[in-house]
């Protein structure tokens, strides 16, 4: 039976920070086999990745790539990364005629390395949301205190008593309202 066209890798595992995993510079990047390809094959995948490439060329967040080993660990229907006899995660590859990757650098490689790209795209995604939601934290503070303020102006023209009230309780929930947000954020970093 035939491998499909298009094979979606699972996520990164789990990894050990004890493994020490080979690099790209430490995989090989080459099998000393010739390619035995036609003009029945070469033809179309040409087409395949120079569309593809001319296609995203104005994204830095794609890779277009043909011809290269991708590295991979391999993991079991759980997605736990499988060990071999030494106790050293199992590292496969297969070689794609074409690939598009996204959410990568677009930069010239020797070979993809599944765990490495992923770590860096998981890194940038993980410090793009803190930036966020220290930025919702900052806006949502800022919209409280503003009600607070709106609300201590509006007293100030009632029952002086009243207006005092109504703004320790708006001062109150706003102040709840940021401690929740910073609690929330200081979940998130963990």
């Amino acid at each position: 039976m035939a491998e499909p066209a298009i094979r979606d890798f699972p996520r990164l595992p789990r990894i050990d920070p004890a493994w020490r995993l080979p690099t790209e510079a430490e995989l090989p990047y080459e099998d000393d086999e010739l390619l035995a390809e036609t003009d029945y094959q070469l033809e179309p995948l040409g087409y395949a990745f120079y569309g593809l490439r001319g296609h995203y060329a104005q994204r830095a967040d794609v890779a277009v790539q043909a011809g290269m080993f991708v590295h991979y660990l391999r993991v079991d229907e759980h997605g736990e990364v499988l060990l071999d006899a030494h106790g050293k995660p199992i590292v496969d590859r297969l070689a794609p005629d074409v690939f598009v990757v996204f959410d990568v650098s677009n930069r010239k490689r020797n070979s993809y390395v599944t765990y490495d790209e992923e770590a860096v795209a998981r890194q940038q995604a993980e410090a793009q949301l803190q930036r966020t939601e220290a930025a919702r934290h900052e806006a949502e503070s800022a919209r409280a205190k503003a009600e607070a303020s709106r609300l201590e102006a509006e007293a100030g023209r009632s029952n002086e008593r009243r207006a005092r009230m109504a703004a320790e309780a708006a001062a109150q929930q706003a102040a709840e309202r940021i401690a929740e947000l910073e609690a929330r954020l200081q979940r998130h970093n963990r």
